[in-house]
């Protein structure tokens, strides 16, 4: 697990139980079935307006990007109580120090159980999916409004929940707004992504709060977990409302992934190359990437991409950052077209489409809700990423470190034009990097020899933001 349970005990205190039911029943079902508006502000995601453009979404539109895009989010990981203090900050005395420890020894133990591994019982939605999840008895299907629940059991009253839709959600927001609706119950002392793991090229993103509520004899200190999945054209949202069971939640999570089958009229095309990155601060799962590369018949590279990410500012809040990206490109990796869809916890920040024309380029669209647009020409083509893993390709194959530049457009950073980027292609200690330059933005790129990226390194301050290849296939595999 990337992060100590420690972080999550420090609500403890002298009048605290632990919850031993569930207190925050179908949180994650009032989510999905309430009006978009509701949820979304604008009453759109990210996907769904990329879907509504029947852009075949799922995919990656350079991971580069992605981690220049996470920048404009603001991030601050707040800290816990000393061990000397209560949850209030106030200085306690020695027999209320020694209570607490006794508490949270309780509290620390409950956190930690686990279930074992239950038996797998299929579940079949006819023309649509089939699947197996572990469950200690048979689980429960229902159907609502386009949303397929399914109840599982860890064990007598511990229960979880998953939801399998057949499109794309913006994963953060889902999640951060799930939290947001089980606030509306209790208080949450802390909240913080806690497992990023992949099915083939599915990634599960899993996220962890803690909480308190008050009942009748004082307070209850709950532990709710949500994970959210994203795979092509469809995803699953999980919820586990008690105290510990954090593997066994995902174990449940990921054996309902890994057997999960849908029909082929639901699914899209295959792609040429799909990936999945794995964003991380300081060691900690803060979201996910996950792209397409394909060709279509008249020789156009077509490279997409979904992105989630979900960044805590304090102990409890957190900024759910989704987007979408389409991004077309010729032979020779001149870009012809790109659309991005940003949604900022529920509020389409960014929302742009580039097109060439004969005269040069054209985007119109918006930025923080305010229409913008803009015509301009360029000495020389925009590249898409393509063109720079086969110029980067070349380098290696060469066996000679060199410096070029391309023009690319950097939507994230300056939507009004083009940029140029400064690649520094070197090898050190077996390992060969392309790392980029743009204004005073530097990032490191670790490339393989067909100048594929395989992690990228960004600065976010004080810390550094880190995309991580977790998975790649192409046509003959996983790689």
């Amino acid at each position: 697990m990337p992060m100590s349970r420690d972080a999550c005990l420090a609500c403890a205190q002298a009048d605290v139980v632990v919850s031993s039911r569930i207190f925050l029943a179908n949180v994650t079902q009032r989510y999905f079935l309430c009006r978009p508006e509701t949820i979304l502000g604008s009453g759109k995601g990210s996907y769904e307006i990329m879907a509504k453009r029947r852009l075949g979404f799922g995919g990656r539109v350079g991971a580069l990007w992605f981690g220049v895009a996470l920048l404009v989010s603001a991030c601050r990981w707040g800290g816990q109580p000393s061990s000397r203090q209560t949850a209030s900050g106030e200085t306690s005395t020695g027999a209320e120090q020694g209570a607490a420890a006794m508490l949270e020894q309780k509290i620390r133990t409950a956190f930690a159980q686990e279930a074992p591994k239950g038996a797998s019982h299929p579940i079949v939605v006819e023309g649509s999916f089939r699947a197996q999840i572990e469950s200690v008895v048979p689980p429960q299907l229902a159907f609502d409004d386009g949303l397929h629940t399914v109840e599982a059991h860890l064990g007598p009253d511990n229960t979880v929940t998953c939801y399998v839709r057949d499109e794309v959600l913006d994963i953060s927001n889902a999640l951060q707004t799930a939290f947001k609706l089980a606030g509306e119950n209790v208080e949450f002392k802390r909240i913080f992504p806690y497992a990023l793991k992949v099915v083939g090229t599915v990634p599960i993103f899993g996220v962890r709060g803690v909480y308190v509520a008050q009942e009748q004899g004082g307070q209850i200190v709950g532990d709710y977990k949500i994970a959210g999945v994203m795979g092509a054209g469809w995803s699953v949202v999980c919820e586990h409302d008690q105290p510990g069971y954090a593997e066994s939640f995902l174990r449940v999570v990921q054996g309902l992934v890994e057997s999960l089958e849908f029909a082929p009229s639901q699914l899209p095309a295959a792609s040429d190359r799909t990936e999945v990155w794995g964003a991380y601060l300081q060691e900690v799962p803060v979201g996910f990437v996950r792209g397409l590369r394909t060709t279509d018949e008249n020789g156009v590279l077509v490279e997409s991409e979904v992105s989630s990410l979900l960044l805590s500012r304090s102990m409890t809040e957190m900024v759910a950052v989704d987007m979408g990206d389409h991004m077309l490109t010729d032979k020779t990796g001149a870009l012809q077209s790109r659309e991005t869809v940003r949604n900022v916890s529920g509020e389409i920040a960014l929302d742009i489409t580039l097109k060439r024309s004969e005269e040069g380029y054209a985007y119109s669209g918006s930025v923080q809700g305010k229409p913008v647009s803009r015509e301009f020409e360029t000495a020389t083509d925009i590249k898409g990423p393509s063109a720079m893993e086969a110029r980067v390709a070349d380098i290696i194959a060469s066996g000679e470190p060199q410096v070029f530049k391309h023009l690319e457009y950097l939507v994230t950073i300056d939507p009004s034009g083009p940029l140029e980027v400064t690649y520094h292609v070197s090898s050190s200690e077996g390992r060969w990097y392309a790392d980029w330059v743009v204004g005073g933005l530097s990032v490191k790129v670790a490339v393989d020899e067909q100048g594929r990226p395989t992690q990228i390194d960004t600065p976010m301050g004080a810390q550094t933001l880190q995309l991580k290849l977790l998975a790649r296939t192409s046509p003959a595999g996983l790689e």
